[in-house]
């Protein structure tokens, strides 16, 4: 049977029934016929890429052909063959998945298109729809370019068009939520949730399942969680996106979150510019020995931060690993990094042993959680390694209480050479439509800042000035609305000193523990934020927002 006489369509129909798209991915086996079905039962012809891999899979593929009551028959062929192959199913199976049949009737795929360029001309999200197929690339991995989704389906291409434009428009997540009658997307911009565009269930339903092709998940699988990760290339740039999937009450919803590109990261320089705070970290992380935690809360900025400073210290000199779930930014140099397969190693403890018998200068450990990485973590820094982690506490007093829950003893504290890092981050105010208000008496007593003293104030507009500014053509191209674009961070440092530790041990609750910190020195968040109101780069509006608890 050649390419040309095979049915994607029913090729499609078993692959959906018998296997699953992403396990004949991995396993290169295609069933391309079934032969005598008019009687019942049949015999199902499979491709395979080697005859060698029946030995593992063999009987597994005849288990699930008896399923159906086949037998089964095989022929070699190419793996480039069985791919198209594939290619073609996957395709198919994207293009059947709609809702009822109405629904199909009264709504056809470039619908998705027409809502999209609708919302582009909303502005709501700044967000522009210019492609340009990129020049043929040669890739050192083999990656495909996004182009082949631009010139597919109407669904392909609005699959694409939402990945690129969302990276062009400093997006970092996407919610594609299922509705009781329609689906809808909204975009975390600048950290703000906003609603981008509503389409029908059917359009919505194939949406998610060409973004789960897209990042070798089992399409057909829509009860169970799943994760996957896409890697297009877009004129010579790479998109990658963590993707997950979970069974709503009104079907499956995914999220998308953007993964960083390695030279998008900034320096410690524009990163952190206090420059006390900044050259206090800089000797920190310049030590060849130590304990040093990033801490911050979902999304403030803890990877990049650690990422900036990886790439500060990486000399040719360091043998630097790190675990991480996942791994956010690829940061090449002589930075060696590692996924977490939390399905073998729940904790990450086992990578973490695993790591001190690699002969490390530099370890660092993605979202420390549990008490088996700590005891690891504390004894490695205590034996000559350098360690960073980041973990999930607000303030740094969140972070030394978090110490106390997982009883880390003092001493050892004290021993790690240790400090915290402490970060959130702000919206930049925008510098085009923004204005200048004198401040209130009741701003002034929460930051700190002298009454009247004339600091920014964000021209925030509802939906419907937005709406009507756009029809005067008076909307700010700058931040669409928002009257914020960009964000800035927040940090507070301490330095784990004999001193500091030996009062915290005798500090017990959250509140005492910033007393303490805050009588030894520290500059709080609220201290930063203070100075960034002054110079006019945010407002009190967007601290209070962030910082108020």
């Amino acid at each position: 049977m050649t390419m040309e006489q095979a049915d994607p369509r029913l090729i499609a129909q078993m692959v959906d029934k018998v296997f699953s798209i992403q396990w004949c991915r991995e396993n290169l086996v295609v069933p391309i016929n079934l032969e005598g079905k008019e009687s019942g039962g049949g015999n199902l012809v499979i491709a395979i890429a080697n005859y060698t891999y029946l030995a593992t899979i063999g009987e597994f593929i005849k288990h699930r052909a008896k399923s159906i009551g086949c037998t089964t028959t095989y022929v070699e062929k190419e793996p480039k063959y069985i791919e198209a192959l594939l290619d073609a199913a996957s395709k198919s199976i994207i293009e059947s998945y709609s809702g009822d049949q109405e629904e199909r009737d009264n709504f056809h795929d470039s619908d998705i298109i027409d809502s999209l360029k609708a919302a582009e001309g909303d502005q709501e999200c700044g967000i522009e729809f210019d492609f340009e197929d990129s020049e043929d690339m040669a890739l050192a991995e083999e990656i495909a370019d996004i182009s082949s989704e631009l010139n597919g389906s109407e669904i392909q291409r609005a699959s694409a068009q939402i990945l690129i434009t969302s990276g062009r428009s400093n997006v970092s997540d996407i919610h594609i939520e299922p509705c009781a009658d329609r689906y809808k997307i909204r975009v975390r911009r600048d950290g703000i949730m906003q609603d981008f565009v509503t389409m029908p269930r059917s359009a919505g339903i194939k949406l998610v399942a060409c973004l789960k092709n897209m990042a070798f998940m089992n399409i057909a699988e829509r009860k169970q969680a799943q994760v996957g990760i896409i890697k297009r290339i877009f004129e010579g740039q790479l998109i990658k996106c963590a993707c997950s999937t979970a069974a709503g009450f009104h079907g499956e919803k995914m999220v998308i979150r953007l993964l960083g590109d390695s030279r998008s990261i900034p320096g410690l320089d524009i990163l952190i510019d206090n420059e006390e705070i900044r050259s206090r970290f800089r000797a920190a992380i310049g030590r060849p020995d130590g304990l040093i935690f990033v801490s911050g809360r979902t999304g403030t900025g803890k990877g990049t931060t650690v990422s900036s400073a990886l790439r500060e210290i990486d000399n040719g000199e360091l043998n630097i690993v790190t675990a991480e779930d996942p791994i956010e930014y690829e940061l090449g140099g002589n930075i060696q990094q590692f996924q977490v397969d939390r399905n073998v190693d729940p904790t990450g403890a086992t990578l973490l042993k695993q790591f001190l018998w690699q002969d490390p200068d530099v370890i660092v450990v993605g979202e420390a959680r549990y008490p088996e990485q700590y005891e690891i973590m504390f004894d490695a820094a205590q034996t000559g390694h350098l360690l960073f982690a980041t973990m999930y506490a607000g303030s740094c007093a969140e972070a030394i209480r978090h110490f106390q829950l997982l009883e880390v003893p003092a001493h050892k504290l004290f021993a790690a050479k240790g400090c915290i890092l402490s970060q959130r981050l702000l919206r930049r105010v925008c510098t085009q439509c923004s204005k200048e208000k004198p401040v209130r008496d009741d701003e002034a007593a929460w930051l700190g800042i002298p009454i009247k003293e004339h600091v920014m104030v964000a021209s925030c507009l509802t939906k419907e000035e937005k709406q009507m500014r756009i029809k005067a053509e008076s909307l700010c191209t700058s931040c669409s609305g928002s009257g914020y674009k960009g964000r800035v961070a927040v940090y507070e440092l301490v330095e784990l000193t004999p001193g500091l530790t030996d009062k915290l041990s005798r500090t017990g609750s959250l509140e005492a523990i910033q007393d303490v910190l805050k009588a030894e020195g520290m500059n709080t968040m609220r201290d930063y934020a203070r100075e960034l109101v002054r110079r006019r780069v945010t407002t009190i509006a967007e601290a209070f927002r962030v910082l108020q608890d």
